[in-house]
């Protein structure tokens, strides 16, 4: 194994780089931490394509051997709510599992040290991600959403949306409480 002294760990994530927002930063991160968390996200759409399993690939395969821990997180949720692959989660996880991950282990990342795949679905499950979600919606303005929604490639009536999300949120409710009667609080003004 070799060491690294910091200058080659910069010149690892810099390689093959358009832009770094601040290398007094990393540099900092770099001399603070021994192992620096690294974090990328994808929605589990179908076919890698040359951006995510050849470049991102390359820059994460980098990001390991520069020390960090790189974090996959594989967006099972977030495809099944932007109806990727139909919408299935089973078989957004299926096609996760079975292709998207292994595509970028051969890809390059294989027998790379401290790379890290984690699903939203075991996020989920902790109540505190959930308390964290709640607590961002709250302090996030409508307005910001809808800024947003272009990067996420949405274009879609956020009213509409958020209606039927609060909609649905309430069904699951009930099922979740397994109650026998409910009635509505408000959500048909």
């Amino acid at each position: 194994m070799v060491i690294l002294n910091l200058v080659d760990k910069l010149e690892i994530v810099k390689r093959n780089t358009a832009e770094l927002i601040s290398e007094e930063e990393l540099a900092e991160l770099l001399r603070e931490k021994e192992h620096p968390k690294a974090y990328i996200g994808f929605e589990v759409s179908g076919f890698l394509h040359l951006g995510t399993g050849i470049i991102c690939v390359r820059k994460l395969a980098d990001l390991s051997d520069a020390g960090f821990e790189v974090v996959i997180f594989l967006a099972d949720w977030h495809s099944m709510i932007n109806n990727k692959l139909g919408g299935n989660l089973e078989v957004i996880q299926e096609v996760g599992e079975a292709y998207f991950k292994n595509a970028m282990l051969a890809a390059g990342l294989q027998g790379k040290p401290r790379i890290k795949f984690v699903w939203a679905s075991d996020l989920v499950k902790d109540p505190n991600y959930w308390r964290r979600v709640i607590t961002v919606a709250k302090n996030t303005t409508m307005q910001r959403m809808i800024r947003c929604l272009p990067i996420m490639g949405r274009q879609d009536d956020i009213q509409n949306e958020m209606e039927e999300l609060l909609k649905k949120d309430a069904e699951v409710d009930v099922e979740q409480t397994r109650r026998e009667l409910a009635w509505p609080t408000g959500l048909n003004k």
